[in-house]
């Protein structure tokens, strides 16, 4: 499974510094009514994990890849039905063709030619919803679907990959009457299964890190304003900046340590009160109030919540050139210089 690495003491200060600007702003804020929503979130999410572990699953049972029928047995007898439906229409219609009048005859042909693309586009939705399933499960086999995708959006997604929705879908005429297939209330290729991990923003940052401890090694210029220019157009699109924030644990992680005021160290010692809030150790959560509601506030329902409700892009730009500069400032020893260090002290020993 894809995974990015990250350098958690460059980019914890990035992740407090972004976490605290969010709340200097604009306060605290909860995120749901939780009076409403809380019991609702946290079923979605669990219903999410249960999903991705039966396509985790099927993936593990099928590792030569997984059979895809273009049409479930489930959706061959619904097909059939909807088809049954319309017998006695079509028989009429058959007969109108034959004695009708020019007007019903036309009415007639008209009517097949419908039944005739309807049952093309059934078709046509059978291969494009197998087809995309097929997609579905080699990202999930990948590990590229976007960390920062909600709940539901997780959920669509890995009952498309496992099959769950062509077991469960329904055949259901549009407005004009022509019958598509339906997946969980929709046309299946409306459904939000969220997006792929876009990797862009990541190499971008990793490729200038490597770039930078390089001229910091070497003591060369380095050009910060073309650098700025480049993560300021990536960093347009807070979706980017959201999924990379996501797609690092370490970096969200001091971004809700910075939001909930849980340190998740104490003079340099890991500090057991955040271990306890993220393992979901009651006593150790926030409590929510709303109205005559109170609630713990888990871990969980602040990186769900952040999705929705925190704008990370504003000030990524300035906490990614910030530990640009740190690097370059402050660059790992480079090879060559660990090993006069390593022969200086041989000599020293001697």
């Amino acid at each position: 499974m894809a995974k990015t690495q990250v350098n958690i003491g460059m980019f914890e200060r990035a992740g407090r510094a972004s976490g605290q600007a969010n709340l200097s702003e604009a306060g605290y804020k909860a995120p749901y009514d939780y009076s409403k929503g809380f019991t609702d979130s946290m079923k979605r999410a669990s219903e999410a994990t249960a999903a991705a572990k039966k396509t985790a699953d099927l993936l593990k049972k099928n590792p030569n890849g997984v059979e895809i029928p273009k049409i479930t047995e489930a959706l061959s007898d619904k097909t059939a039905a909807w088809l049954s439906g319309k017998k006695d229409e079509i028989g009429r219609m058959h007969e109108l063709m034959r004695n009708g009048s020019d007007e019903e005859k036309k009415q007639a042909v008209d009517y097949l030619n419908n039944i005739d693309k309807g049952v093309k586009q059934l078709n046509s939705d059978f291969e494009g919803a197998a087809a995309k399933q097929a997609e579905y499960l080699n990202i999930a086999n990948n590990g590229t679907h976007a960390v920062s995708n909600s709940s539901e959006q997780s959920k669509n997604f890995n009952d498309f990959a496992n099959g769950d929705f062509a077991k469960q879908g329904e055949i259901v005429e549009d407005e004009n009457g022509f019958p598509r297939l339906n997946y969980n209330g929709q046309v299946w290729d409306t459904v939000d299964v969220g997006s792929e991990y876009d990797f862009e923003l990541e190499d971008t940052v990793d490729s200038y890190l490597t770039e930078i401890e390089d001229l910091g090694i070497k003591g060369k210029p380095w050009n910060r304003d073309a650098t700025r220019r480049d993560l300021e157009k990536i960093a347009r699109d807070p979706k980017k900046v959201k999924d990379y924030m996501y797609q690092n644990e370490e970096l969200l992680d001091a971004y809700i340590s910075n939001q909930t005021g849980i340190p998740q160290t104490i003079n340099g010692e890991p500090n057991s009160d955040w271990k306890d809030f993220k393992a979901g150790v009651s006593n150790k959560m926030p409590t929510i109030v709303a109205g005559d509601f109170k609630a713990p506030r888990v871990y969980d329902d602040y990186k769900e919540s952040n999705k929705e409700d925190v704008k990370f892009a504003p000030d990524f730009v300035d906490l990614v050139m910030q530990t640009f500069q740190d690097k370059y400032d402050n660059p790992p020893k480079s090879s060559d210089q660990v090993g006069e260090s390593d022969n200086t002290g041989a000599q020293f020993n001697e």
